[in-house]
């Protein structure tokens, strides 16, 4: 194996877009969240309580931010409480919160009177902010929009419903795990995210793209994060509004996407170089430069290190999060297809020599070697457990990683088809194996090792994110 170098990492804040500082004051966001404890605060500024009602936060040009003690002014109707839902709420701050209305033909509105409180009229609101699809917002708060745009068609139109006669609740389904589950896939046959979703008994929808995805990664089950080829920017996919709601713009065409808590890596090979996504606020705040075009990102369980490929030397590296951005030169391995980290050791598998490797990471050396069945194209680390994914065998093989030996194989139900990726079911020890060639996918019981569904679906996935449920800004 290569002799080891260890490089400081070089990172370049470069200079992006800024976004506004905390668009809901702390003290605000404290506050309502003593009345809705499950209160959700937008990067954008909306407000969004538990049961779907929604509060659009009017800026006013001049407010302290400290004051002595946060208490509602005045509301609209008089005298109510927060947990009555007035359709504005004006804090001793001069802050405030605007209700989302519903008008008699069931589009959104905001509160319309003859005339207004001037913490209101003097406001305006988050130049940012996505507005409610189609909000019509009265005459006389126009001077709050600034040079703000509402939804324009084309948003309106990335959403797109079909009408399919099959029952996709018996064909995606069929596990208990899934209940509340959405399906979120993209297809060797189109360009389209589709959405499948435990809610809709009958037929899908898919979210219309321009350009063809690369990569996609979903947040909190909120946001679906999306990399597209020759664009050098990231979208954000509201789920929420079905509506991309903020473009983040890079220097470079992105790549891989790993998500760890509220950051988000982001790999370049074009750039040599990887992104630090802030998720709370939705835009890049590092450009850290590394060696090579990267390729195979991930990320160890605790955040600490990434592991990637560097496809033009190939060359396996690591980059230390919590030690100064330390690059480390693991080695030289051919064509890597998928890297793992468990136990203080790092897990490579060689597409096409069959081979797995395995690196002490702590003395860096290589402790072992060894053959594995044909095409082996993915990994996945579950209690110490090693799960070797190999295409062309249709097969899982098991690795122990705490003394490396192989302890089971899982043949898996199809002969035709060409297993390409594991996806884990959040909190479940259940893994997805997704097909590219045959239309289906397989459920691996982590705890029993053994396959536990074998679904026929529709369309086979090249890429799959799987979320919960959420109630949409329309949903009752």
């Amino acid at each position: 194996m290569q002799k080891i170098f260890l490089l400081i990492l070089t990172v370049l804040m470069t200079s992006f877009n800024a976004v506004l500082a905390q668009t809901v004051p702390q003290n605000i966001q404290d506050f309502v969240k003593n009345s809705f404890n499950d209160a959700y605060f937008r990067f954008d500024g909306l407000v969004i309580l538990p049961d779907n009602t929604v509060y659009l936060p009017v800026i006013p040009a001049k407010f302290d931010t400290d004051v002595e003690t946060l208490e509602i002014k005045e509301t609209i109707p008089a005298n109510k409480d927060l947990t009555k839902l007035p359709d504005a709420v004006i804090f001793n701050n001069d802050f405030v919160l605007l209700k989302v209305l519903k008008d008699k033909n069931g589009g959104s509105t905001l509160l319309n009177q003859t005339t207004y409180p001037t913490e209101i009229k003097s406001g305006i609101l988050p130049q940012d902010i996505l507005l409610p699809r189609r909000l019509e917002i009265p005459e006389g708060l126009n001077n709050i929009k600034g040079t703000l745009e509402t939804f324009s068609p084309e948003i309106d139109d990335m959403r797109v419903n079909t009408n399919a006669t099959k029952d996709y609740t018996k064909m995606y389904f069929n596990l208990p795990a899934l209940k509340n589950s959405v399906f979120y896939i993209t297809t060797p046959i189109s360009k389209n995210v589709k959405v499948i979703s435990s809610n809709n008994k009958k037929g899908y929808f898919y979210y219309q793209q321009k350009n063809s995805p690369n990569k996609m990664a979903l947040y909190s089950d909120r946001y679906l994060i999306l990399s597209s080829y020759s664009r050098k920017a990231l979208n954000v996919l509201s789920l929420y509004d079905d509506a991309i709601i903020r473009e983040i713009p890079l220097q470079t065409t992105p790549d891989e996407i790993v998500i760890h808590d509220d950051k988000a890596y982001v790999s370049s090979s074009e750039g040599h170089c990887i992104y630090v996504i802030d998720l709370l606020k939705m835009s890049a705040t590092q450009q850290i430069l590394i060696n090579g075009m990267c390729e195979k990102l991930i990320i160890s369980e605790d955040g600490t290190k990434l592991f990637y490929y560097d496809k033009q030397t190939k060359t396996l590296w690591s980059v230390e999060l919590d030690n100064e951005y330390l690059l480390k030169d693991i080695g030289l391995f051919p064509n890597v297809s998928k890297i793992a980290y468990s136990n203080d050791k790092v897990y490579v598998i060689s597409r096409t020599k069959n081979r797995i490797a395995i690196i002490d990471y702590l003395e860096m050396n290589l402790t072992g070697e060894y053959d594995i069945e044909e095409k082996p194209v993915d990994l996945y680390v579950f209690n110490d457990k090693l799960y070797i994914l190999s295409a062309r065998a249709g097969k899982i093989q098991i690795m122990n990683t705490e003394t490396d030996d192989f302890t089971g194989e899982i043949k898996l139900p199809s002969e035709e088809g060409f297993p390409n990726k594991l996806y884990r079911i959040k909190d479940t020890p259940y893994l997805i194996i997704s097909d590219s060639a045959r239309c289906a996918f397989y459920v691996l019981d982590m705890n029993s090792d053994k396959i536990i569904l074998n679904q026929e679906i529709d369309e086979p996935v090249t890429q799959m994110e799987i979320g919960k449920v959420i109630r949409k800004f329309n949903d009752k």
